[in-house]
C-alpha cells in the first residue's frame, strides 16, 4: 500500500466551495491510514538539506518550504500529493487533479 503526504494546496483545494472533482474522486478512493500530513524530525532535516543543496548544485534553486514537504515525504516513505508539479520536478509526486491550480 502506498502512503501519500498531502501538500497544503491539496488541503486548500478540498475546502473550496466546489473542490476539483478529480481530486475528490481520488481522495474517496484512498484509505485514511495511507494519507499523511507531516512532522519534522532530524532525518527530514538532513533530507531537506540534501535536496536544497542538490537544487543549488544543478542551478535550479528550490523552495525551502516545498523541499521540506519533499524531505518529510522521503523519510516517511510517502509520495507527495500536490497540484504544484513545477515545484517538485525530479522528485516523487502525484497530481490526482490533473493541472488544477
Amino acid at each position: 500500500m502506498s502512503r501519500f503526504l498531502l501538500d497544503t494546496n491539496i488541503l486548500s483545494a478540498l475546502v473550496r466551495p466546489v473542490p476539483p472533482a478529480p481530486l475528490v474522486t481520488w481522495m474517496r478512493k484512498q484509505i485514511a491510514s495511507s494519507l499523511y500530513i507531516s512532522s519534522v524530525n532530524a532525518a527530514a532535516g538532513l533530507a531537506w538539506a540534501r535536496l536544497m543543496a542538490a537544487g543549488k548544485a544543478t542551478g535550479r534553486p528550490r523552495s525551502g518550504f516545498d523541499m521540506l514537504i519533499a524531505a518529510i515525504a522521503e523519510v516517511s516513505g510517502c509520495v507527495v500529493v500536490t497540484t504544484n508539479e513545477r515545484h517538485f520536478v525530479g522528485l516523487s509526486y502525484l497530481n490526482p487533479a490533473g493541472d488544477v491550480p
